[in-house]
C-alpha cells in the first residue's frame, strides 16, 4: 500500500466516533439529556443522515408491547428490515387498530415452537 496513513484508516474497527449533541427542543424539556456517541464506520453525511432517522424514532413516543407468537421466526426474517405487523390486542384497546408495529426486539425459541417479540408502534 502506498499510503501508511491510508491503510492505518481503513484497518480501524472504527473510523469515526460521531456525537450528536441533544435537540433544543428536548433541552428544554430535559435539562440533563445526555448526548449521543455511536462509534461507526460512516462519514459525516450517513452519520447525520442515521442521527435524523434516530431522532424521528426517539422523540415520538411510541406504545411498545410484548407479545408471543406460536410459531418460529429465523434470522432470514429480519435480513431486509426488521418485520412490520398489524397488531389486533382485543385486551388492549387503546393500541388502536391499522396501525403498523416494527419488531425492535426478538426472542427466538427453536426447541418451543415460539418466539417472542418486543413491537413498536411508528
Amino acid at each position: 500500500m502506498a499510503d501508511a496513513n491510508r491503510a492505518a484508516f481503513v484497518t480501524q474497527p472504527y473510523r469515526y466516533s460521531f456525537n450528536k449533541t441533544t435537540d433544543p427542543g428536548i433541552l428544554a424539556i430535559y435539562p440533563n439529556s445526555q448526548p449521543i456517541t455511536i462509534d461507526t464506520n460512516l462519514d459525516k453525511a450517513g452519520a447525520e443522515e442515521l442521527a435524523v432517522a434516530m431522532f424521528k424514532v426517539i422523540k415520538s413516543p411510541g406504545r411498545t408491547f410484548t407479545l408471543t407468537i406460536a410459531d418460529k421466526m429465523f434470522l432470514e426474517d429480519f435480513i431486509a428490515q426488521p418485520p412490520r405487523y398489524v397488531c389486533v390486542f382485543d385486551q388492549h384497546p387503546s393500541a388502536g387498530t391499522n396501525i403498523i408495529y416494527t419488531v425492535i426486539n426478538a426472542r427466538l425459541n427453536q426447541f418451543a415452537d415460539r418466539t417472542t417479540l418486543t413491537v413498536r408502534a411508528q
